[in-house]
């Protein structure tokens, strides 16, 4: 099938090993089983399977498009939008975390439904979590809740 992404990159190397098993996980959920096509270019259709490169640049994610015949499209995506829901986002990983190296299932339990209410939908969740590995004050920041499991 063409029409689907069969790699995610990233420009850079994660911070940790607990951030580089983020992405890890959120790049296998996501290519897991996914569609994806570019719009038209030139009126012709660029190919697939695509190869998606992820950087930051500028405070800007940066989602680099390769088709069969190489480049076909690059993104820009402000990061400044997400701030607030990625501070909020380490916040609950961290609480997380620490309930659940307290073994604390009742604690554990309201905080993961915190997480899934922050992003609904499976595939923005997965997106979502690359975002949040890739954003200056995600959890690969090395703050608070960096090495935390996403929700």
């Amino acid at each position: 099938m063409t029409d689907r992404l069969v790699a995610v990159e990233f420009a850079d190397g994660a911070s940790s090993p607990a951030a580089e098993r983020e992405r890890q996980v959120a790049v296998r959920d996501l290519l897991e089983e996914n569609r994806f096509a570019l719009p038209l270019r030139d009126g012709r259709a660029v190919r697939g399977p695509y190869r998606l490169r992820l950087a930051v640049r500028d405070r800007r994610l940066v989602f680099a498009v390769q088709g069969e015949a190489g480049l076909a499209a690059e993104f820009h995506l402000s990061l400044e939008p997400f701030r607030q829901v990625v501070k909020d986002y380490v916040q609950i990983l961290q609480s997380h975390e620490d309930a659940v190296s307290a073994a604390s299932r009742a604690r554990v339990e309201p905080l993961l439904q915190n997480a899934r209410t922050l992003v609904v939908d499976a595939a923005a969740r997965r997106l979502f979590t690359l975002v949040c590995a890739l954003h200056p004050d995600g959890p690969s920041a090395g703050g608070p809740g960096a090495g935390g499991q996403g929700a």
